[in-house]
């Protein structure tokens, strides 16, 4: 029963965020795009051919970027700073609040962010036992933060066939044998079981 509670709780804290956010921002694209309709519908020219309707979805989209930019160079300013330091403070003393943002500002942090993990680079590890190999994606070098006495390196080993599924490994960096193939090659070996192989390999794998 805990470790059911465990998993729904570690699923919560995913889907939470992330579905959070979508519904804000599909929200906020709606209420503007009603606005700009309101505002059509009061400056509507006479000529119908005139009518900008079909553009208003656009309209909405366009300022959601735009407003979203204009965040971004206020935040790298000394008062947009603050002021984002002040809301993140309020936001804080909220329980639930808090923890939902946390959480979605760690994972845009980590899609996003300087240091993102684009799981573009390839390698095989070791597993289930010793001389068998598994595909993976890099996800980050993770150093000794997990383990103060090993330097790990984070991947995502997908399954197959289906490679959007998968778990989460910490390997020891010095067992991580990166491969020089693409992502995309990478995923056609995923999903096809190892029938499909870069045309590279296949001219060096003279076995079956």
């Amino acid at each position: 029963m805990r470790k059911l509670q465990s998993t729904l709780v570690a699923g919560l804290l995913v889907v939470l965020p992330v579905g959070i956010t979508l519904y804000l921002v599909a929200a906020t694209h709606g209420w503007l795009t009603t606005v700009f309709a309101t505002l059509h519908r009061r400056l509507v020219l006479k000529d119908p051919a005139d009518s900008i309707w079909p553009l208003l979805p656009f309209v909405g989209l366009s300022f959601l970027v735009l407003l979203t930019y204009l965040v971004g160079l206020a935040v790298r300013t000394f008062i947009g700073r603050r002021l984002l330091l002040w809301s993140e403070w309020a936001i804080a003393t909220v329980p639930l609040l808090r923890d939902l943002y946390s959480a979605t500002k760690q994972i845009a942090g980590t899609l996003l962010g300087e240091h993102a993990a684009d799981f573009s680079r390839v390698a095989l590890v070791q597993y289930p036992e010793t001389g068998g190999y598994v595909l993976g994606f890099v996800a980050s070098h993770v150093g000794r933060q997990v383990l103060p006495d090993q330097d790990l390196t984070a991947l995502l080993l997908p399954t197959t066939p289906l490679p959007h599924t998968g778990w989460v490994a910490f390997v020891p960096t010095t067992n991580v044998h990166r491969l020089d193939i693409s992502a995309e090659d990478a995923v056609k070996i995923l999903v096809s079981g190892g029938l499909v192989l870069p045309k590279e390999q296949k001219s060096q794998d003279s076995g079956p």
